[in-house]
This record gives structure tokens, C-alpha cells and sequence, in this order.
């Protein structure tokens, strides 16, 4: 792990923007506007975009593999992604290098996940339901000119480490790493927050929607995450 630290290192200009990106993550708790936490996940993310990991960052990212294996300072350049998919773990595990390999453990996960539904299948299946359980909001997004990709990509793509409080990202994720439907799950999970705060949604007009779906309050998770197994109940995955 050191070695990997150490590595990453000589890439000064990419570990400073790390560090920058870190500095401004989540402003609002002190925990992670901690000296000792930032240093904490600045090695961490170094770490992984050193190793032979960060091709699992490229399927995350969606970019060519033989970019992610050829040009680590472009890896470096977008390593933002991974800073929400660090902190929880930096929450819960207080050994660094136990941190780390918790994190590169659970992006081989997303990893994995992905090699099986691409980005887009899943996209198109999660607008599917959403058009089909929720058409008075799917209605209301569309006519307030809220695209999918502004919000949704980051929802499925990074399991809503960005979007959620961190308590909640712990609460969701521990489901995702002790039950039987995994990250299978999410997109109910998506589609039960949406429902949760529908009566909000519908309230709310173009930039203040759009704001609301990239920083979302606290909520319930237990809640939440009983409604999105009533929906996978009732809107099982196609085969």
C-alpha cells in the first residue's frame, strides 16, 4: 500500500488537484473538513490510481480501457469519482490501509455489476419504470427540461454516494453488501426516493429540481429501502 502511496506521489500537479477536490467535499461536516481525514482519503485515491485497480475506475467512468491502462494522469484528471465512493469507508474503518482495500473491494463490486448491465441498459430500465410508476413526475421533469443525464447517470453510476447524506449512503450501502439482491437493488431504491418526495418534486421548477436531485436531504432509509423491495416485487427484472 505504502508503495502505491509513494507512486502516486511523484505525480504532483494530479495529487494537488486530489487534494483540492477533497478540500471541498461535503464543506458542511467537520469531519471530513478533518486534516487528518483529507490526508486520509488523499492517499487512499492516489493509492488506487496507481495500481493496476484504476481499470476498474475506467469501467466506472466509462472510458476506453486502453486509455485507463495508458494515461494515468488522464485517470488522475477525473479521479473525482472516487472521492464520494472513499468516504464512507473512511467513516467506518479506522485503519487506513483497511480503508483502502474496503474501497477497492467494493469498486471491483460496482465493477463487476457493471460488466453485467451496462450503463445504458440500466438507464433505460430505470426511465422505463419511472415513466410507468411515476408518470405525473416523469411528466413534470420533462416539462421542466430536467434530462436524465444531469441526474440519473451519477444515481446509478456512483450507487448515490454524491447525492445522499453520508448516513444514509451507510445505511443503503450495508443493505447492498448483506442481502441477497445487491446492487441489483438500486434502481428500486432510485425509483423509492423519487416516490418518497414526489409531492416535493412536483413542487419544485427547473434549477431548484435540479439541485434537490444532485443534493438530497436525509431521509429514512429503512423506509426507503422497504419501498424499493415492494417495488421489485411488483416490477421484477427482466430475465
Amino acid at each position: 500500500y505504502e508503495a502505491l502511496v509513494q507512486r502516486g506521489a511523484m505525480e504532483e500537479g494530479a495529487v494537488d488537484r486530489i487534494r483540492r477536490q477533497i478540500k471541498r467535499y461535503r464543506r458542511n461536516l467537520p469531519f471530513f473538513q478533518c486534516g487528518e481525514t483529507q490526508l486520509k482519503m488523499q492517499r487512499m485515491i492516489v493509492a488506487f490510481m496507481s495500481s493496476s485497480d484504476r481499470l476498474q475506475w475506467g469501467a466506472l467512468s466509462h472510458r476506453p480501457m486502453a486509455a485507463a491502462a495508458a494515461d494515468p494522469e488522464q485517470l488522475f484528471a477525473h479521479s473525482s469519482v472516487l472521492i464520494p465512493l472513499a468516504a464512507p469507508f473512511v467513516c467506518c474503518v479506522h485503519l487506513e490501509r483497511d480503508a483502502y482495500a474496503c474501497m477497492v473491494a467494493f469498486v471491483q463490486l460496482l465493477g463487476r455489476h457493471f460488466s453485467k448491465h451496462s450503463l445504458n441498459n440500466q438507464l433505460a430500465r430505470f426511465f422505463m419504470l419511472f415513466r410507468s410508476v411515476l408518470p405525473e413526475l416523469a411528466l413534470h421533469f420533462e416539462d421542466e427540461e430536467v434530462e436524465g443525464h444531469t441526474w440519473a447517470v451519477s444515481w446509478l453510476n456512483v450507487v448515490l454516494a454524491k447525492e445522499l447524506p453520508i448516513e444514509c449512503v451507510l445505511r443503503l450501502w450495508d443493505t447492498y453488501l448483506s442481502s441477497n439482491e445487491g446492487l441489483s437493488l438500486h434502481p428500486y431504491v432510485c425509483l423509492a426516493i423519487l416516490q418518497f418526495w414526489k409531492e416535493d418534486l412536483l413542487e419544485l421548477e427547473d434549477a431548484e429540481l435540479r439541485g434537490f436531485l444532485q443534493r438530497l436531504p436525509y431521509m429514512d432509509m429503512d423506509q426507503i429501502i422497504m419501498k424499493s423491495y415492494n417495488l421489485l416485487m411488483c416490477h421484477p427484472p427482466q430475465s
